[in-house]
């Protein structure tokens, strides 16, 4: 690697001479210095904060930046972690002079696209702090995809990432046991679903995260040696029960659909399949009678319960809102503000399906560019169905749950989801694309 120390000095004396005349230097900017000159210096491990970052965000928000003085900036280690990957990736490329050589395709030039089109929309933003939340959804899982793609790039590094996701499956399920012991195996969890909190967040975006994460959990644990093996099938078992607990009828449903897509993938599985589903259907019935009772309750009840109705309320809300807006949208984040101001709801949070958050949004063009945005992530998808591998089709599994979890929960607009999905999509695109790419050629 060619060694340009004079550009590392001339680039951190230009950055603090600028913190220093906009008058925007305190002990963050410093530390951030510090770490960045340390990351800078030992670059070539940059891409060991991408796994860490992912089981990083079961913490939740626990680091606090003053912007103004009413205004507190709450962020996970993951946005820290990121971050710090981002700029030792840009400046790294920089200083030894290979920013070319950074690798972009088309699925960082759309999400490139919808974050210059988020930016733009401030234009007519009522609310900028709103706006903001918005925007760093978009722009963290810009630099998650694009952070990904340029580090995860051996077959050691991907194993790593493959083992965070697998760590973040399991923790992420013990937060949701710990959650139902602290409350007692209350039957709240029948009743008011969206007033359960854990560390990672809301419990819908913890179930649809489990939901994302386990197809490919599934996929190590066939891949896996026999000394290994059991830790990741043990991992599997209890994300699947902890999001069978959770009642969240849309994850569970767009987990099954995932399943099915390896079941029907994975002949030789079939039978572990089925004996797996008839002993889990058994155990559950047996070991939490009420949670089975209640979630047999709850999807009997689909059309008449509270959160159907709440949902159709949010959809016909935001029809009416397109329809004053069809073209560029409210802006970035601005549909809180028009539900708390036009419509009488208690809980005003992003809509419960991503089409339509971007629709009301960001308009019908937002609109377009998230269909290419998809168009591109289902062609590299297809792609690995060309010499698949374990790992390709616990992606495509991964990608087929997402999909359809998004069409009714809050998902791709949460930033916890949203920056594991992004580095998961990332880091299998790089390693997998271009090794089923060199395989065929």
């Amino acid at each position: 690697m060619k060694k340009n120390p004079i550009k590392l000095i001339l680039l951190f004396a230009g950055f603090l001479s600028g913190l220093l005349y906009f008058e925007l230097a305190t002990s963050y900017t410093y530390v951030l210095i510090f770490v960045l000159t340390i990351g800078l210096i030992y670059r070539r491990y940059a891409w060991v904060l991408l796994p860490l970052a992912l089981p990083s965000l079961l913490f939740g928000r626990v680091l606090y930046f003053p912007i103004t003085n009413n205004w507190m900036y709450e962020a996970t280690i993951a946005e820290v972690l990121l971050g710090l990957t981002f700029l030792i990736l840009i400046f790294g490329h920089y200083i030894d002079d290979q920013i070319r050589q950074l690798k972009f395709d088309k699925i960082t030039f759309w999400l490139f696209i919808f974050l210059a089109l988020t930016l733009a929309s401030f234009s007519h933003a009522i609310s900028i702090r709103i706006g903001v939340v918005f925007l760093k959804v978009i722009f963290f899982s810009f630099i998650a995809y694009f952070s990904a793609l340029n580090l995860i790039d051996t077959a050691q590094k991907f194993a790593w990432l493959r083992r965070s996701i697998a760590l973040t499956a399991i923790l992420l399920a013990f937060e949701f046991f710990y959650k139902f012991y602290a409350m007692g195996w209350s039957t709240k969890f029948f009743f008011d679903r969206s007033n359960v909190i854990i560390p990672f967040g809301p419990i819908a975006i913890g179930a649809a995260t489990l939901a994302f994460l386990l197809p490919m959990v599934l996929t190590l644990y066939y891949e896996a040696n026999p000394k290994k093996n059991f830790s990741y099938l043990a991992c599997f078992m209890l994300g699947a029960l902890a999001l069978f607990l959770s009642m969240g009828k849309a994850a569970i449903l767009s987990f099954l659909f995932g399943l099915y897509f390896l079941f029907i993938k994975l002949r030789d599985k079939r039978t572990g399949f089925g004996l797996f589903a008839i002993l889990f259907t058994i155990l559950a019935f047996l070991l939490f009678t009420s949670f089975f009772q209640g979630f047999i309750e709850r999807i009997g009840n689909t059309a008449i319960d509270k959160n159907t109705k709440f949902r159709i309320s949010e959809y016909e809300a935001g029809w009416k809102v397109i329809r004053d807006h069809p073209f560029f949208g409210v802006g970035a984040g601005q549909q809180l503000v028009h539900f708390k101001k036009y419509f009488d709801f208690e809980n005003i949070q992003f809509v419960n399906n991503y089409f339509l958050q971007v629709l009301i949004d960001l308009g019908v063009i937002g609109l377009g560019f998230l269909f290419l945005l998809i168009s591109r992530i289902i062609k590299k998808g297809r792609f690995l169905l060309v010499a698949p591998s374990l790992a390709g089709l616990g992606l495509i599994a991964a990608l087929i749950a997402a999909f359809f979890n998004g069409l009714a929960e809050v998902t791709f607009f949460s930033l916890s989801y949203a920056i594991i999905f992004w580095i998961v999509l990332g880091s299998h695109f790089r390693y997998l694309y271009e090794k089923n790419h060199s395989d065929n050629h």
